[in-house]
C-alpha cells in the first residue's frame, strides 16, 4: 500500500514584490519578479516525496504550455496524478510588500474548476493509507463520505465560503484536520468544536497552525503545542502544506503526535527560507538533523 495521494488544484505562483498597497495609486513599479511552481496539492506531494514518503496527487492540469512543463516537472520528480483537461492551467498572482510584509492574492481557477466534477475511484483510493484534501471544492469532500478511506483535510482559506452543513459533513468524516488560527476560529464559531470532533471520533487529531508561534494538536490526549523554529524569513506561502507532509512522515514512522508535528514544523521551517512553495524542501536528512538542533533531540 501506498502513503498519501493528495487531492486539490495545481497552480503556476506569481510573485510581484513592491513598495506600495495604496488605492490612490493606479500604478506603481514591481521591484522585483519571480515564477514559481505551486498549489497546496502538489506542494505537500512533493515535500512528502522528498521525505521519503510514497506520494502521490490526483488533479486537473490544463492543455496550456505552463500545463505541459509543469506536469514535466512533476514526473520529474516521481509524480504522475495529474490529469490533462482542455483549458487553462490555474494560475495565482501574489502582491507582496516588502517593506511591511503585507500581501494580497488574486487567484485564475482555470480547469481547476473542473475538480469538483471528477470522479474518485474506490480502486485508487483504498492504495493508499491516507487520502488528504488539499482545499478542494466542498464538492470533493462530500463524494468521499461513503468512500473506505482514510480522510484528511486542509479546507485552506475557501472555507469561509463553503456551505456549512456541508463542511460539518466532510470534517466529521476526517481523521486529520489542518486548518490556521483564523479557519480554526471560525469553525469553532459555528460550532464546529474541538469536542464535538473528538467526541464523534476519538482517534481524530485537528491540527491549527500560528505562524512562527508554532503549532498546536488537538486529540483525545488533549492539547499538544509545539514552538516555531526561528529562522531567516523570505515568504510563507507553502508552509502549511510542507508542515502536513512532515507530520504525515512522523505518524507513519511510527512516532508520537508531539515528534510528528516537529517534524512539520521542521519543514515548514525551511519553505519559509525562499520565494516559492517547493523551492526549499528539505531531504529526510536535512529535517532531522535541524530537528535534532531545533527540539533538542
Amino acid at each position: 500500500m501506498r502513503d498519501l495521494l493528495c487531492i486539490g488544484t495545481l497552480a503556476i505562483d506569481r510573485y510581484l514584490f513592491v513598495r506600495d498597497f495604496s488605492s490612490t495609486l493606479r500604478e506603481g513599479e514591481v521591484e522585483h519578479s519571480d515564477m514559481k511552481y505551486g498549489g497546496g496539492c502538489a506542494n505537500t506531494t512533493l515535500a512528502a516525496r522528498k521525505l521519503g514518503l510514497d506520494a502521490d496527487l490526483l488533479a486537473p492540469i490544463g492543455d496550456d504550455i505552463t500545463g505541459t512543463s509543469y506536469s514535466q516537472h512533476l514526473a520529474a520528480n516521481g509524480v504522475f496524478g495529474v490529469v490533462k483537461k482542455k483549458g487553462g492551467t490555474p494560475l495565482c498572482t501574489y502582491i507582496i510588500n516588502k517593506k511591511t510584509e503585507q500581501q494580497k492574492g488574486y487567484w485564475y481557477l482555470g480547469v481547476g474548476i473542473l475538480l469538483k466534477k471528477m470522479e474518485f475511484p474506490n480502486q485508487l483510493l483504498k492504495n493508499f493509507k491516507i487520502v488528504h484534501l488539499s482545499q478542494t471544492p466542498i464538492e470533493v469532500g462530500m463524494k468521499m463520505l461513503k468512500k473506505k478511506i482514510t480522510l484528511s483535510y486542509n479546507p485552506g482559506p475557501p472555507i469561509f465560503q463553503l456551505d456549512l452543513k456541508k463542511l460539518k459533513k466532510v470534517l466529521m468524516r476526517c481523521k486529520y484536520i489542518f486548518v490556521n488560527e483564523s479557519e480554526f476560529s471560525y469553525m469553532t464559531k459555528n460550532g464546529i468544536t474541538v469536542g464535538k470532533l473528538i467526541d464523534a471520533m476519538p482517534d481524530r487529531v485537528i491540527i491549527v497552525t500560528r505562524g512562527d508561534h508554532g503549532s498546536e494538536a488537538y486529540s483525545d490526549d488533549g492539547v499538544t503545542a509545539v514552538k516555531g523554529i526561528k529562522t531567516k524569513y523570505v515568504e510563507t506561502n507553502g508552509a502549511g502544506d510542507a508542515l502536513i507532509a512532515g507530520f504525515f512522515k512522523g505518524l507513519m514512522e511510527g512516532k508520537d503526535i508531539r515528534t510528528s508535528l516537529e517534524y512539520g514544523n521542521t519543514v515548514s521551517s525551511f519553505v519559509i527560507e525562499k520565494i516559492g512553495c517547493q523551492t526549499n524542501h528539505p531531504t529526510y536528512e536535512q529535517m532531522k538533523r535541524r530537528w535534532k538542533k531545533s527540539y533538542g533531540k
